[in-house]
Parts: structure tokens; C-alpha cells; sequence
């Protein structure tokens, strides 16, 4: 069973994959791509994180794409702002949403998110180890 979400197309690029042990799916919205980098990199060492770049600038109204996200413990986090039509239109309940700043603090906010997210993720991480035993090195 899966969960969708519909995005604009031109709107939705996948950093990250999803896979069947992801639990968290980050969508980063309105940054730079330093700061897109920045989150990707952060989460480099997580199997279960996803990452979304939704580009705000390009969402076109009526063109959708589906998403499909495996169903379960899986929770939304929001890194930046996303339009409430287009976070209404992902059909993702109620994501966690860290604003970014736009000033030159964007570099330490956009830090912060990614370390609540990984503090998040060990937490996940933790609990479908105790269901899966881990067969490989991890670096959390």
C-alpha cells in the first residue's frame, strides 16, 4: 500500500529516493541550491530519509504529478515555505514545517533544520532497527 502525493511537475525533483526503509520525507522549498546541497549532504549517512526539492518558482497550475511514498511511519517535514495550495495539493496530513530564514542567517537556520531532522531520523532509524536487525555499518 502506498501514500500519494501530487506535485506540480516541473515543480518536484527527487535528491533522494525513497526506499522501503524511508521514514522521513524532507521537502525543501524556496532555498538556494548551496542550501539544497547543504541538506543533502546532512543527510548523506540516513537510509531513511527522502528529500524533495519543490522549485516554487516553476509550479504550474493543473499539471500534476504523482508521488507515491510507501505508507506507514512515514512523516513530512517542510524546510523553508511552500506554498499553502501547493502543500494542500501534496496531500501529506500535517508536516513539520522549519522555516528558513532569508537573510544572512539562512546558512545556521537551514543547519539547525537539518540537526531536528537527524535527531528525527535516529529516532526512526531506532525503531525499525529493533524490527529489522541492522546487517551493515551505519554512521549515526
Amino acid at each position: 500500500m502506498s501514500q500519494a502525493a501530487d506535485c506540480r511537475t516541473h515543480a518536484l525533483k527527487w535528491m533522494r529516493e525513497p526506499s522501503n526503509c524511508t521514514r522521513i520525507v524532507v521537502i525543501a522549498c524556496g532555498l538556494d541550491s548551496n542550501h539544497i546541497d547543504l541538506i543533502h549532504q546532512g543527510f548523506s549517512c540516513f537510509d531513511n530519509v527522502a528529500l524533495i526539492h519543490v522549485d516554487a518558482v516553476n509550479t504550474v497550475p493543473g499539471q500534476l504529478a504523482e508521488v507515491r511514498v510507501a505508507k506507514g511511519d512515514c512523516c513530512f517535514v517542510v524546510l523553508g515555505e511552500l506554498d499553502e495550495r501547493l502543500l494542500h495539493g501534496l496531500s501529506i496530513g500535517q508536516p513539520c514545517v522549519y522555516p528558513i530564514a532569508s537573510d544572512g542567517a539562512a546558512e545556521r537556520s537551514v543547519i539547525a533544520a537539518v540537526e531536528q531532522v537527524k535527531s528525527l531520523a535516529r529516532v526512526s532509524h531506532s525503531r525499525h532497527l529493533e524490527v529489522i536487525p541492522d546487517s551493515g555499518g551505519s554512521c549515526l
